[in-house]
């Protein structure tokens, strides 16, 4: 498996995704066996992000969901994306977690 794992949870449905290294393509990728399972390209975008360590709760989540969307609102930054979980270390690791909230900005607004 790849670190980070991203989640992208809204009211309506949740996504897994994971980050495949530069030397593979769609073409070389090993197909999935299940059927939802889907491989896609994603373009580059710019993002916000806020770090914190633990392991993550859906307290958390939502507390540093909330302190970025502030941090960007203050700096007059426009965040047109979901809010999503980036977890860097796997569930056995007690010590040294890493987590993130990243959202999507539009870079060329509010400068």
């Amino acid at each position: 498996m790849t670190s980070p794992v991203h989640l992208d949870v809204n009211d309506s449905v949740s996504t897994m995704s994971f980050i495949m290294p530069s030397s593979y393509t769609m073409e070389n990728l090993p197909k999935p066996n299940d059927p939802n399972v889907q491989l896609k390209f994603t373009a580059d975008e710019f993002v916000a992000v806020i770090r914190f360590a633990g392991y993550a709760s859906d307290k958390d989540l939502k507390f540093y969901s909330e302190k970025l969307q502030n941090l960007l609102k203050e700096n007059r930054i426009l965040s047109p994306g979901n809010y999503r979980f980036l977890g860097y270390n796997p569930s056995f690791q007690f010590i040294g977690r890493r987590n993130e909230i990243i959202v999507t900005v539009d870079w060329g607004v509010g400068k």
